[in-house]
């Protein structure tokens, strides 16, 4: 996980994609996005903070408290790695209206997952199950599928950084390879 919070990455989110008070649905979704394609390109969550499956896509609901009745987010600068992964996010997704968004959520493995045995308008705290997201996404990403561009993060580092990194990369994709390569 990062330093940055939901309600941070709202923030930017509202200010780089130029999000309105009251296009509550679309920052919803776009910070849905943010959180899926963060599990599928680095493994770890982009926040804390659950999508619960609501009738109209997935929905944070400290995000929808404090756009409902607050109505200010952190102006706050994200880590590098996570900026990065907002700003392919919102290229991707940005210039697509809140019902286009919702429409691409209803097709995705982990809200129809959540909503299962739900009606259409039935009302739900279930919870998207983050498991779910990088699989389907991580899915996605390797496919390339309606996927975003990724923007390597890139820093300085010497050799031993590297060969590090290597290892830890190295160790955190095993399991999930070795399960790849079984099917």
């Amino acid at each position: 996980m990062t330093d940055a919070s939901v309600l941070d990455v709202a923030g930017y989110v509202k200010r780089a994609a130029d999000v309105g008070h009251g296009d509550a649905m679309r920052l919803q979704k776009l910070l849905y996005y943010v959180q899926a394609w963060h599990l599928a390109w680095t493994g770890r969550p982009a926040f804390d903070g659950p999508f619960e499956a609501w009738p109209k896509g997935p929905v944070n609901r400290e995000v929808y408290r404090v756009n409902r009745y607050v109505h200010q987010f952190p102006a706050v600068e994200l880590p590098d790695e996570l900026r990065e992964v907002v700003d392919s996010v919102i290229e991707h997704y940005g210039s697509r209206d809140a019902q286009e968004l919702v429409e691409l959520t209803h097709r995705d493995e982990p809200w129809l997952e959540a909503r299962n045995g739900l009606g259409t308008d039935e009302p739900s705290q279930q919870q998207l199950r983050p498991g779910t997201m990088l699989d389907f996404y991580t899915s996605k990403a390797i496919s390339g599928s309606d996927a975003p561009q990724r923007v390597a993060h890139v820093h300085r580092s010497d050799r031993a950084d590297v060969a590090a990194a290597g290892a830890r990369v190295k160790e955190q994709w095993r399991e999930g390879l070795a399960l790849l390569a079984s099917r």
